[in-house]
């Protein structure tokens, strides 16, 4: 059995690796491979690389703000980590560090996943990707990926915690939310803030956009990420045409 278990991790993850290193594991992988990468880390175990990371500290204002992508508990993603896909681990996002977090192999303490190596991960369905300050031409990070296409859609969640002192002396911590979007072309990333802004980056189809919204009735200062992502998904259908 030993000898089998090395022969399907050889010859079955050698060639997606190099794949992964660009891509989804979630988007890339047929159902044998998936099977494959799954072996692969269950084979090794604790030893897989991921659980090398520092031990993760919440504090009281992480818990009680809700520091986290929807929760605090931990859910079943995925993640592409050093160029190797690792499926079914227990994950939870913290927004306001931006760090990753995981549970030891005896899930007994959290780890951090070191960034430097986490490429991509996939937490409740949601895909999110890591942008590396050499190509960020704003905030460097971790940016869930809304639509990918010619023009692809992303978007960085932020949260920011401020502290309240109450008449009674006692502290209480507010949260508040941001999202800041970017769509990539193949000149880079471009903050997208309003209409003008789609517009003005995706120039090539500025008369047709302007169409599609005259006959669709989205609002880009109430609901900014939904006409976003209708847009870009719009634009990439004529620009295949």
């Amino acid at each position: 059995m030993r000898k089998r278990i090395r022969l399907a991790i050889a010859t079955g993850l050698l060639f997606p690796t190099a794949i992964l290193a660009q891509s989804s594991p979630d988007s890339i992988l047929n159902t044998q491979a998936r099977n494959l990468a799954v072996l692969y880390s269950t084979a090794i175990g604790s030893n897989s690389s991921f659980y090398n990371g520092p031990e993760y500290f919440y504090d009281d204002a992480l818990l009680t703000a809700n520091a986290f992508f929807e929760t605090v508990d931990f859910d079943r993603g995925s993640i592409v980590y050093d160029g190797i896909a690792y499926y079914d681990i227990p994950l939870a996002y913290d927004i306001i560090r931006d760090e990753v977090v995981t549970l030891s192999f005896n899930q007994d303490y959290r780890v951090k996943i070191l960034p430097e190596k986490l490429s991509s991960f996939t937490i409740r369905g949601r895909q999110f990707i890591q942008i590396p300050k050499a190509t960020a031409s704003h905030m460097p990070g971790y940016f869930e990926l809304l639509h990918k296409g010619k023009a692809s859609l992303l978007v960085k969640r932020i949260k920011k915690i401020k502290e309240i002192i109450t008449t009674g002396r006692n502290v209480e911590y507010q949260v508040n939310s941001e999202n800041q979007y970017y769509i990539q072309t193949s000149t880079g990333y471009h903050v997208v803030t309003d209409k003008a802004g789609l517009l003005s980056i995706l120039s090539d189809k500025r008369p047709e956009l302007n169409a599609y919204f005259d006959n669709n009735n989205y609002s880009f200062r109430t609901d900014l990420e939904i006409a976003l992502l209708n847009a870009v998904k719009y634009y990439d259908q004529i620009a295949a045409e």
